[in-house]
């Protein structure tokens, strides 16, 4: 009769967890390489959809306060997506050097 060890099946498995890796991360790259220049199939890809998954934001602090209710999160996210370009905009160096 073979004798198994606990330490031997743990190494088993990590190997076998291990290869599963490597071969999801090998399928993820295959299949973004071949969407390459087309975004709206890239985040219509269902590899996307469930890495990113859906995730709410139930709570969020602004200027150390604590905002909970639905309609009032959205002013930050708006205020923050309206205003991110001119900001970005105004922190470029017009004199043309890094």
């Amino acid at each position: 009769m073979i004798q198994v060890t606990g330490n031997f099946l743990q190494k088993q498995r990590n190997i076998v967890n291990s290869e599963i890796r490597l071969a999801k991360q090998a399928y993820c790259k295959s299949s973004f390489n071949e969407l390459v220049g087309d975004s709206r199939k890239t985040w219509q890809t269902k590899l996307l959809r469930e890495k990113l998954g859906k995730k709410s934001v139930t709570s969020l602090k602004v200027n150390r306060v604590s905002i909970t209710s639905p309609n009032a999160l959205s002013n930050p996210f708006n205020n923050h997506f309206a205003t991110i370009s001119p900001n970005l905009v105004s922190n470029i160096d017009s004199s043309g050097t890094e």
